[in-house]
């Protein structure tokens, strides 16, 4: 694993991908859902703090992935907010996931890209001897 924050933009053709890193997979979640948001707005650090929640169901560590960050960008784009810090909990049934940042001000956020889309292609998480690994390309 390199690096300490956890995720690192990977040039890509005509999409963005991002490979994360973590010691357990909330952690994962947690460090690429920080990269989404680092594509979408670069570094946030928000002055008005609020907090989403939201529950991810499923079993399969790749799906929770995805839909998690495909939630998170939904969220971005319906309410006009923007996250710069996330806790990722297991549960039985998925995950519980707690998004904190703020409503988008165009004076302190500068929106870089839009994600259309967390796409499955080439998709990836593994469980290696130090945590683990994931990749995600984003349709921008």
């Amino acid at each position: 694993m390199a690096g300490p924050r956890g995720w690192e933009i990977v040039e890509h053709t005509a999409d963005v991908g991002i490979r994360g890193w973590g010691k357990d997979f909330p952690a994962l979640v947690e460090a690429l859902a920080r990269g989404l948001f680092e594509v979408i707005a670069g570094p946030a650090d928000p002055k008005r703090r609020l907090v989403r929640k939201l529950r991810v169901e499923g079993v399969e560590r790749e799906d929770l992935l995805h839909d998690t960050l495909e939630a998170l960008n939904s969220l971005h784009q319906v309410r006009g907010e923007i996250y710069a810090r996330f806790e990722v909990e297991m549960v039985r049934t998925g995950l519980v996931i707690e998004a904190h940042g703020e409503p988008i001000d165009p004076d302190r956020h500068d929106l870089r890209t839009e994600v259309k889309a967390v796409t499955w292609h080439e998709l990836r998480v593994t469980e290696t001897e130090l945590g683990w690994e994931g990749y995600v390309l984003l349709d921008i």
